[in-house]
This record gives structure tokens, C-alpha cells and sequence, in this order.
């Protein structure tokens, strides 16, 4: 497998950073710290910017508008995202909404939104239905109506247009078995819908909780469906390598500002980059981002190739990257000495970062058991 970029994928990341460079500063996301209002202002111009980039439809199919790539480009993207600290809701809109409308047995009616995103006139939200709730939702989702549930936290719902709400379950036990997976689009602005702001950990997104009380679903917006599960983790895989591309480029970013800054800060008249416990912490740190950087790839690569251990590479990327992210941003604060710890310092916002992408996925304990499942179950081999 190679792991070299191609010449269009080599474009895509100078173009992404290029990019970024204008469009995503840091003083601007600063200003929307203490407003959420004034973030989701940020956020909602910000999209309409990627939009006009064609990065909204970059894995939709060209039929619908879309570039009709693949997983090692959208991994691409995410890691100049990441280094960037981009705010709003592109990796569930471009890429987990995008990947559930072309999944099997969709119907048209929702397919057809994939124009929509495409175009960056649709941004969702995600809501995903507690285990407690998915039954109920199962049945609304299965007949249509209207559709009630608790109140959940969820990540830049300032932003959305839409919410998508998502249920999974597994149907049968084994690991080659079938889920059921049930999803419907609710119109933020629908009657029965209840946004507030809520402070988010990460102060680069916001955070809102969401009250969905007989909220109507829109005429073919909704659908259940069960398929080989196997098929259901794939996509919602997409997400969690989107993450792992992201907490790549949130620590790379950071260790970059760190490097050079301990070549110009001097004690004892010399730079501080210079004394062992300080260079030999950076290394280890360097060590450990490309160890990571390897494992996302390659989950990245055997996505688009169908490889049979596309999930398990997944799990290993997951389990390595999380780790990894909250280490290296965690010593990127401890190279800049006290100043590190200050509010003037962008080193605690790549820390924040890290902490909220390793919180969205599975999480490494549950990826680690994955991983060990399928070793005492012979699907691994040395």
C-alpha cells in the first residue's frame, strides 16, 4: 500500500492550508470566546466559505453536485482543519450525513439532500437518540409524524440548519452480524424544536442543548432500515477517522508553535529548546504524532481500498491518536513555561481541542477492546 500522496491530494492540502490561513485566525475565533452568538456568526460566514471551496461536497457523489473523493482525502482536509482549530459542524454535515444518504435503501426523498449539502445549504447538527429513546424512535422514524425527545447537549447547534438524529443498534451478536440503524432530518426552525446555549469545554465550538417536543418530520425525511452491520460501522467510522485526522493536525500545529518558540526563548543564555529535558520531551512528542500519523493513514488508505481490516485499523488509529493528542498538547503547555498556562497563550485552545475530539468517538477504551477482540477471535494475524 502506498502511502505517498498523490499529486490531487498534495493540491488539496496546500490549497486547504493556504486557505485556512485567511479564512480561520485566531484573534477572530477569540473574539466569539465570551459571545457564542458572535462564534456562531464566525462559524456560519466561515462555512459559506468552504462552500464556495467545494470542500461541503467533497466525498457527495458528482451526480449530486459533489467531488466524489474518497476517505484519504476527507482525512486530508481534517488535518489542515484541525490545525487551523476550525469551528462548525463540517465533519457531520460533509462527511457522516453525506456518507448515511448513499448508504443502501435510502429513499430518494432524503438522497436528494445530498444536494444540499453538496451546495453548503444544509449544516447539521448531530443528536444521537440514547439507548432509553431508540425504540420510540425507531417506531416515529418508521411511520413518520412527529418526534419528542430529552434534552441533550449537542455541538454546534447554534450553527445548524437541520438536526440529524441518529440511532444504531446491533441486531444479532456476531461480529459479521446485522444493525439496525434509524435516522430522520428535524428543520432547527420547526415548531417543538428548543436550542439554548450552553458553555462549551472547547470555547472554539459552541455548545447547545436541544428539546425536541412533537417536532414534525418533514414528508420522506426519515428512514429505518437494517443492514450488515459491519456496513453501519463502516460509515459511522467515517467520523472517527475524520476526528483522528483532526486531533493530527491540532497536535502537529502545536508542537509546531512549540518548537519554535523554545529556539527563541533564552535562559541562562541559552534557548530553552536547547536544555535535554525540554528537547528530549519535543522529540518524544514528534515520535509519537508520526507513530499516529502512520496508523490514520493507513485506516484512511484500507477505507478506500475495502480492505478486510479497514475497522480494525480504524480502532488502532482511534486508540493511538487520542492518546497521543492530549499527550503532545498537554507537553506543548509544559515547553512554554509558565506563560503556557495563560489565557494569552493559544497552547490551552490545541489542549481544549484535543480533549473535546478524544471525547467524541468510541473512546480508546472502547477502541482497545475492539482491537483485543479481535485478536483472541483470530481476525488479527502476526
Amino acid at each position: 500500500m502506498n502511502f505517498e500522496p498523490t499529486e490531487e491530494q498534495r493540491l488539496l492540502r496546500e490549497s486547504a492550508r493556504s486557505a485556512l490561513v485567511g479564512l480561520c485566525t485566531m484573534p477572530v475565533l477569540r473574539k466569539g470566546f465570551d459571545d457564542p452568538a458572535k462564534l456562531d456568526a464566525f462559524a456560519q460566514a466561515l462555512w459559506a466559505s468552504v462552500a464556495e471551496l467545494g470542500w461541503t461536497g467533497l466525498v457527495v457523489p458528482e451526480e449530486h453536485g459533489g467531488m466524489g473523493l474518497g476517505a484519504t482525502e476527507f482525512a486530508i482536509l481534517h488535518e489542515e482543519l484541525g490545525r487551523a482549530l476550525f469551528t462548525g459542524p463540517y465533519t457531520v454535515t460533509a462527511v457522516l450525513a453525506a456518507g448515511l444518504l448513499q448508504l443502501a435503501g435510502c429513499p430518494a426523498s432524503l438522497r436528494a439532500r445530498l444536494t444540499d449539502i453538496a451546495s453548503g445549504a444544509m449544516r447539521l447538527a448531530l443528536l444521537e437518540v440514547q439507548s432509553g429513546e431508540r425504540e420510540s424512535f425507531f417506531a416515529t422514524c418508521g411511520h413518520g409524524g412527529t418526534v419528542s425527545l430529552g434534552t441533550h447537549r449537542v455541538p454546534d447547534a447554534g450553527v445548524a440548519t437541520h438536526f440529524l438524529l441518529l440511532a444504531t443498534e446491533q441486531v444479532t451478536s456476531s461480529h459479521a452480524g446485522v444493525g439496525r440503524l434509524g435516522m430522520c432530518l428535524v428543520d432547527r426552525s420547526a415548531s417543538g424544536v428548543t436550542v439554548e446555549s450552553r458553555e462549551s469545554f472547547d470555547p472554539t465550538h459552541t455548545m447547545g442543548s436541544v428539546t425536541l417536543r412533537d417536532a414534525p418530520l418533514d414528508p420522506g425525511h426519515f428512514h429505518v432500515t437494517e443492514l450488515p452491520a459491519a456496513q453501519i460501522a463502516r460509515v459511522l467510522g467515517d467520523m472517527r477517522l475524520a476526528r483522528c485526522s483532526e486531533m493530527l493536525g491540532v497536535a502537529d500545529r502545536a508542537l509546531s508553535e512549540t518548537v519554535a518558540y523554545v529556539k527563541e526563548r533564552k535562559q541562562f543564555g541559552q534557548p530553552v529548546g536547547s536544555f535535554q529535558a525540554v528537547k528530549h520531551k519535543l522529540a518524544d512528542a514528534y515520535i509519537a504524532l508520526e507513530n499516529s500519523r502512520t496508523a490514520a493513514r493507513y485506516a484512511a488508505l484500507a477505507r478506500d481500498a475495502g480492505a478486510a481490516d479497514a475497522l480494525l485499523a480504524l480502532d488502532v488509529a482511534e486508540a493511538m491518536t487520542s492518546v497521543m493528542g492530549i499527550r503532545v498538547t498537554g507537553d506543548c503547555i509544559q515547553a512554554h513555561g509558565g506563560m503556557g498556562f495563560t489565557w494569552e497563550s493559544d497552547m490551552h485552545l490545541y489542549f481544549k481541542r484535543a480533549r473535546w475530539l478524544a471525547s467524541t468517538g468510541r473512546g480508546v477504551g472502547h477502541a482497545r477492546a475492539s482491537i483485543a477482540s479481535a485478536i483472541v477471535e483470530g481476525r488479527v494475524e502476526f
